[in-house]
C-alpha cells in the first residue's frame, strides 16, 4: 500500500466491537482499531496491524509470544 488513509475502506461486522479498515482496490486488510468510541473502555495504545503489509518484513522470522485471555475486558 502506497497511499494514505483516504484510500482505505472501513468495515465492522457482528456486535460492532472493532474498526476494520483494508484497501479498496484490493481488499487486504491493514488494521483493525477496537477504540470506537462507541466502546470507551480499549486501552488507547491498542490497535492491531497487518504486518504483512510492510514491505520487507518477514513474519516467519518475527519473535511473537502469544498471550491467552489477556485483554482487560476478561480481567
Amino acid at each position: 500500500m502506497k497511499s494514505g488513509e483516504e484510500a482505505l475502506e472501513s468495515y465492522s461486522f457482528g456486535v460492532k466491537r472493532n474498526l476494520h479498515k483494508f484497501y479498496g482496490q484490493c481488499g487486504s486488510s491493514v488494521f483493525f482499531d477496537p477504540r470506537m468510541e462507541e466502546f470507551g473502555d480499549a486501552p488507547p495504545d491498542l490497535l492491531g496491524v497487518n504486518v504483512r503489509m510492510f514491505q520487507g518484513v518477514k513474519v516467519e522470522e518475527l519473535d511473537v509470544v502469544h498471550v491467552e485471555d489477556r485483554h482487560p475486558s476478561r480481567a
